[in-house]
């Protein structure tokens, strides 16, 4: 019995030694809050490790708590179905991080919802996440990426990839700088509209679309199954397109050429248009154009300079 008894308390000595030395990724996470002195959030995966749903919107994480959340994260042992880490702030490093956690972990294999709003991603790591709408993420359903600075040059890899998402329903891109230099990051969004069969909710407001940028949404919106479609404050009548002829050059309001496919968008049901400076010639484009049009069941101008004259247009 003695022998018996030292030899169940050396193996239990040596249980609690392993597991001090190498503590669970859940310890680790509540390690790293307290040495920074936060609060610890404690989302379901950090207790089950069996939770489909990873919701840490506007949880106040830092990069460093994060990141020590990923650990976990790649161990959960179920499908995870939806990611959403907006509200956070979250930089590049714990990005980068989720990205590869990701990339090689199966669970992430079919997931249908992630939420990367208010978080600044480096080019690296949008191109490697560009990079998942072939593998993990090719079913995906919804992504948001609304409130982040994409540049430029990553439109090119990131609309191809976009482009993959075979039943990508909800798309949104409010405020990522679409047009800020030119145009072509706009003609990008606009193939992955016309591509994607099942994409029918679309948000592109906070953006620079003008003259070339409303050609190809025009295009777009005839060719697509887009229902549900935002483009409130964008710089709409900020900028001139022109008609070359042989009278002197017209000059209108780009957003005109938008206005004027409507009549040929057949599933388009929802329009917003919110502080687009929109004046009387565009209401009374939308009159025309809209007159007889029974399925466009909701349109919102507030906040334009409709006055008196365009507001009978409207009305």
């Amino acid at each position: 019995l003695v022998r018996t008894a030292s030899a169940a308390r050396a193996r239990g000595s040596v249980t609690i030694a392993q597991q001090v030395a190498a503590p669970t990724a859940g310890c680790v996470y509540f390690m790293q809050c307290d040495r920074e002195h936060l609060l610890p959030r404690v989302p379901g995966f950090l207790v089950t490790r069996k939770s489909g749903s990873v919701n840490l919107a506007s949880c106040s994480l830092t990069d460093a708590s994060f990141g020590a959340m990923l650990p976990a994260l790649a161990e959960v042992e179920e499908p995870i179905e939806r990611v959403d880490i907006s509200g956070n702030g979250l930089r590049d490093a714990p990005l980068l991080g989720l990205v590869r956690v990701m990339r090689e972990s199966p669970q992430f294999f079919g997931m249908k919802s992630l939420n990367l709003s208010d978080t600044r991603p480096a080019l690296q790591t949008l191109t490697m996440l560009a990079d998942l709408f072939s593998g993990p993420l090719q079913q995906i359903e919804s992504f948001h990426l609304n409130n982040v600075p994409v540049p430029e040059m990553a439109w090119t890899t990131f609309a191809a990839g976009l482009c993959r998402a075979t039943r990508l329903h909800t798309l949104m891109l409010a405020d990522v700088g679409l047009g800020r230099c030119m145009q072509w990051s706009c003609l990008k969004v606009c193939e992955v509209l016309e591509s994607c069969a099942c994409l029918s909710v679309v948000d592109l407001s906070f953006n620079f679309f003008k003259g070339d940028g409303f050609t190809a949404l025009a295009k777009a919106l005839v060719g697509s199954h887009v229902r549900d479609l935002d483009l409130s404050s964008n710089t709409a009548s900020l900028s001139k397109a022109s008609v070359s002829t042989d009278s002197p050059s017209l000059e209108f309001a780009p957003v005109l050429i938008l206005f004027d496919a409507l009549g040929d968008a057949r599933h388009l049901t929802h329009l917003r248009l919110q502080n687009c400076l929109l004046d009387y010639t565009a209401d009374f484009v939308l009159m025309a154009t809209l007159q007889g049009r029974e399925t466009l069941q909701a349109l919102d101008v507030s906040h334009n300079m409709h006055g008196q004259p365009g507001m009978q247009c409207l009305l």
